[in-house]
């Protein structure tokens, strides 16, 4: 959990959210606490930490095999998520092959609040959390309750990402105890509504179960379904900058839910493209004119 990536390293990121904060602007990373890397895989991160999926071996947290959730507590067939009906297979078992964290621990829980504490003592003002639908809300409620307030007073906000499009057993609902949810209906609804502007009055809909005002965080797209990974489908993206711009518009003006508004770059026809790189695939600058 060390903040060492391509993007930078500590002191950068301390300077950059201290020079946010003094002109309004809040800082909220996004966070990667349900699982490590993939089981088969093995190096050295960014950061410089080694690692070694087919051991459970993380040493710069440091994590081993019995904090990851076992194979004997996935009822799945073959130890992966492969049934979204089935809430034990979707939070017990490993996602696309990572290597799933048991949050049930003290000792995972623990390691966890070590991590967004440090970033909370650096001015950050809440976060995303990735792939919550993976994990047991109790779980994420216990890690909530046991972080540090924020200088700005209470809790750090929380925005959980909950992949639910009526496609399985879990719910957005489930969630609404520990922060903001992700709706990705909404994704849907104002893609239909800015290519026939009679939609648009529909474009939240209770009846298909989408997230209460109170609880949604919404978008046009994200960071995923813009590339047609997690929770794609038809959707408005840059790629049609009119209808992006029109989408924009009107999810900034409506009264619905808590918006994020996408920040993007080119990645032509391979969905897999990272950033803008330099030589040593540190993240390049962005260019402002």
């Amino acid at each position: 959990y060390k903040l060492e990536s391509r993007s930078g390293n500590t002191a950068e990121f301390a300077d950059m959210v201290k020079r946010c904060n003094a002109v309004g602007v809040r800082i909220f990373p996004d966070i990667v606490v349900n699982h490590m890397s993939g089981r088969e895989m093995k190096g050295q991160g960014s950061g410089g930490s080694q690692y070694d999926g087919p051991s459970l071996s993380y040493p710069g947290v440091p994590y081993s095999a019995q904090h990851f959730n076992p194979r004997s507590k996935c009822p799945s067939g073959d130890g992966h998520v492969n049934d979204y009906n089935n809430p034990a297979i979707v939070r017990d078992c490993y996602l696309l092959s990572l290597t799933d964290l048991d949050q049930s621990q003290d000792y995972v829980r623990g390691k966890i609040v070590e991590y967004l504490d440090h970033m909370i003592d650096l001015g950050v003002a809440g976060f995303r959390v990735d792939a919550s639908k993976h994990m047991w809300p109790q779980d994420v409620a216990a890690i909530e309750a046991a972080t540090k307030d924020t200088q700005f007073g209470g809790k750090p906000f929380y925005m959980h990402e909950v992949i639910d499009q009526n496609d399985g057993a879990i719910k957005v609902n489930e969630y609404y105890g520990v922060g903001r949810v992700t709706e990705f209906r909404y994704c849907q609804k104002i893609a239909q509504g800015v290519r026939d502007f009679g939609q648009l009055q529909g474009v939240v809909d209770y009846g298909w179960g989408m997230t209460d005002d109170a609880h949604a965080l919404i978008f046009v797209d994200n960071h995923d379904n813009q590339r047609g990974h997690g929770g794609g489908g038809q959707l408005v993206t840059h790629k049609s900058p009119l209808d992006y711009k029109l989408a924009t518009a009107f999810t900034l003006a409506w009264n619905y839910g808590y918006t994020r508004v996408m920040s993007s770059y080119s990645f032509g026809d391979n969905s897999d493209q990272g950033p803008p790189h330099n030589g040593d695939y540190s993240t390049a600058d962005v260019p402002i004119n």
